[in-house]
């Protein structure tokens, strides 16, 4: 009995030591709010959601990660481990994973030369991406062949005298 409630006393302890410094992430409201409120959000927890843009940058046992919002590119510093379920990684061919980290923001990040990033703890793919296309916009080449069409009209009137000054 008396080991019992030793045991229940440890045990308590342990999990309310545990909570004791467990503080939940906060939804930051993207880059912009981070990188013009940086004071405020400065080593706290926040949850970031993005689409991750370019390959990994590995380093030793943690890999850089560039994250787009749409508005900005955040980097985070994660472990190499993490990266693991990222399957597309964002360029002109591809639409990135969307992924949500949750990690320590720093503002002028000590470990790291003074740079503004996000320490990750967590990492959640939220939407797979996949191969992209960019088909040619009729309107536009049409705009295109015709702005190509007056330079050389114009270049040829230079060319023959033709354009001195306002006169055509």
């Amino acid at each position: 009995m008396e080991m019992e409630i030793k045991r229940i006393t440890l045990i308590v302890l342990i999990i309310g030591g545990l909570l004791w410094n467990w503080r939940p992430p906060v939804l930051a409201q993207g880059s912009n709010e981070l990188i013009e409120k940086g004071a405020q959000w400065d080593r706290k927890m926040v949850t970031y959601e993005g689409e991750v843009i370019r390959e990994p940058m590995r380093r030793g046992n943690h890999a850089w990660l560039n994250v787009s919002d749409g508005n900005n590119a955040m980097g985070v510093w994660v472990k190499y481990g993490m990266i693991r379920p990222i399957r597309h990684y964002g360029s002109y061919k591809m639409k990135g994973d969307w992924i949500k980290v949750t990690g320590l923001f720093y503002r002028s990040c000590p470990e790291h030369g003074g740079d503004l990033d996000i320490h990750a703890s967590s990492i959640t793919v939220l939407k797979r991406g996949g191969p992209t296309s960019h088909p040619i916009r009729v309107e536009r080449l049409l705009l295109a062949l015709l702005a190509i069409a007056a330079g050389i009209f114009y270049l040829l009137q230079y060319l023959r005298g033709n354009f001195r000054g306002n006169k055509l």
